[in-house]
């Protein structure tokens, strides 16, 4: 009888390496996680364990649209059976790429499953799984003729579950005196000009977006980050409130505000009491959220990883975002509104605001501006029956482009006349910008998202061009995560590599001029590179989803894995006949201009009319 072992840390491993009549070294193989066990997955080796594989290609195109689909039917089955504001306010229904663990429990789970379903080994040691997906594994071994052992350690789970726990109420504590106290700030000095605007008593058109430091020029004219120039042009013959986040310095920003005689801005703490934040807080700390009903995967009842990771991450509810309930309520308090539009990417900000409209206004016109890129892994853009049966999406849906509204179409059950085409109101100038001329590559642009996980890649360039001086890199670091933020996690000091810096000082337009190629993990910086002609390359870090916006472009675009050659992939591109190259931009200019339209008059319109 075949037999799989579960095995929690390197001294249990020892322990069961030690007991020679429990390993069968002819037919053993081996699935090792986390990093900090390499010295784990080298004592198999050495007792004749090979590691595992999957006759499945999980990286294959359709495999990975299947994935997509199972995962957001997932969500929206969990939603039938646990359907209320809290649920519907954790990162796990978000389905948030960035703020959600669960795709990765889930890839994970499926991993394992499927190489025990096939059956080609006699003895399997999966090494150090994550905890969350333990039950839900032995619920899948015991339905087949197969031996389970376990040598677990039940510390591991508990020092997790404290953290979150612990961590997560500090940050509820954090957040309410933040929000408090910040709250009484922008109140004391925006009530005077906004008691005008909310004394009027006609009905409002609401704009939501955020604010950071740069939104204001030095002549004090705002310009919105998000939605372009379409503010000034609703103004013409609306009577617009912009309703929004503050991410830059608060202080600053609200004295900006202050001085801003063009909008009424509002920022989401003017409507917060300190009885809504007693009341949020409460009900995060009390309570917590459940799946009670069978949520199946692939196959799979997976409701205890879904339970797991809720337990694990302690609901995973951010109180700022949960808060947007009773602001928006607040705000409805105040004014009559119309037309409420937004950003839409399906965080559980947006599903705040529209749970807090459908209930106290429901004669309101919902619309979400699709602003950015749409990754196969952004499982967030796409929507299940069940949210879209609960009023959780909006009227109206406008996007950049028809790119991306084919690929929302494809995986997420939205209703045709749901989803129109518009603009790319933060990208028009992408309309406007000239084919760089082609050069060999010697200088090479490093553009990196603001999340803490590319510092992978940052790794996989500085191991493979640190002794090549013939190719300088340069480092653009996202706004929200500067270098310092995952510099201890690189292999090398920038600094000290002679090739390498950061950039500093300059346009993303002038970084993409200066340089001859761009490497990219899923920025939209990828695209706009693509649009001026320079070839790009993405780097595929593994996971099942694709993080990759341009995942259906082909053309000048090549991809890379962490065990891929880079110097091999850079003299290919440089073969590349001239011939062959133009061919290749023309045809990813043509895929650009349909996933960013230009800003014309009509597509503002289109705002304008609902």
């Amino acid at each position: 009888m075949a037999v799989v072992t579960i095995i929690e840390g390197n001294r249990n491993l020892r322990h069961f390496l030690k007991n020679a009549s429990a390993v069968v070294v002819s037919g053993g193989a081996y699935i090792a996680y986390r990093q900090s066990l390499k010295e784990g997955s080298q004592l198999l080796r050495e007792k004749g364990f090979k590691e595992a594989s999957s006759e499945k290609n999980f990286s294959e195109g359709s495999f990975r649209e299947q994935f997509a689909r199972e995962y957001v039917d997932l969500i929206g089955q969990a939603g039938q059976n646990c359907d209320n504001i809290k649920w519907w306010a954790t990162t796990i229904s978000s389905k948030e790429r960035f703020t959600s663990g669960l795709s990765g429990m889930l890839e994970e789970f499926l991993f394992i499953t499927e190489i025990i379903k096939e059956k080609r080994f006699e003895q399997l040691v999966i090494l150090n799984p994550s905890w969350v997906i333990i039950p839900s594994l032995r619920s899948f071994i015991a339905g087949l003729s197969i031996r389970q052992i376990y040598l677990l350690t039940p510390l591991n789970k508990w020092k997790e579950i404290i953290y979150f726990y612990f961590r997560r109420l500090a940050g509820i504590f954090y957040h309410s005196i933040r929000v408090f106290f910040r709250a009484i700030y922008c109140r004391r000095k925006l009530s005077k000009r906004l008691k005008v605007y909310l004394n009027s008593n006609s009905g409002s058109y609401v704009l939501k977006n955020f604010i950071y430091d740069h939104s204001f020029g030095k002549d004090g004219f705002y310009k919105d980050v998000f939605f372009g120039t379409l503010p000034q042009f609703l103004r013409e013959d609306k009577n617009l409130l912009v309703y929004t986040c503050i991410l830059g310095n608060y202080r600053n920003c609200i004295n900006r505000i202050k001085d801003n005689k063009e909008f009424y801005i509002a920022p989401v703490e003017y409507f917060i009491s300190l009885k809504d934040i007693f009341s949020a807080a409460g009900r995060l700390i009390w309570g917590k959220v459940s799946i009670k009903n069978e949520a199946y995967f692939f196959g799979s009842d997976v409701k205890a990883i879904l339970n797991n990771e809720l337990v694990r991450t302690f609901n995973g509810i951010q109180l700022y975002q949960f808060l947007h309930y009773w602001s928006m309520s607040n705000l409805l308090r105040y004014t009559n509104i119309k037309t409420f539009v937004l950003t839409y990417e399906n965080k559980s900000w947006e599903r705040m605001c529209i749970l807090a409209l459908r209930e106290k206004s429901p004669a309101t016109k919902i619309v979400g501006y699709q602003h950015t890129v749409v990754p196969q892994a952004s499982a967030n853009m796409f929507v299940s029956a069940h949210e879209k049966s609960r009023g959780l999406v909006p009227d109206k849906i406008f996007t950049v482009g028809d790119a991306t509204r084919l690929i929302m179409q494809k995986y997420g059950s939205y209703d045709g006349n749901i989803i129109e085409t518009a603009c790319g109101l933060r990208f028009d100038y992408l309309s406007r910008v000239s084919l760089l001329e082609r050069k060999n590559i010697s200088n090479i642009l490093l553009a990196v998202e603001g999340i803490f996980e590319v510092y992978k890649v940052v790794n996989y360039l500085m191991c493979q061009l640190k002794d090549n001086k013939h190719y300088k890199v340069v480092i653009r670091t996202h706004p929200v995560l500067p270098l310092n933020a995952f510099k201890h996690k690189l292999k090398y000091d920038v600094g000290s590599l002679g090739n390498f810096s950061l950039s500093q000082g300059v346009s993303l337009l002038e970084d993409i001029k200066r340089t001859d190629l761009v490497v990219y993990w899923g920025s939209s910086v990828a695209l706009e590179a693509l649009a001026m002609g320079r070839p790009v390359v993405h780097f595929d870090n593994g996971s099942v989803l694709s993080y990759d916006p341009l995942f259906e472009c082909e053309y000048l675009k090549w991809k890379v894995c962490e065990e891929d050659n880079f110097l091999a992939l850079l003299e290919k591109i440089d073969s590349l006949s001239e011939q062959d190259f133009i061919s290749q931009r023309t045809k990813a200019g043509e895929y650009i201009r349909k996933y960013f339209y230009p800003v014309r008059e009509d597509c503002l319109r289109q705002f304008a009319a609902v």
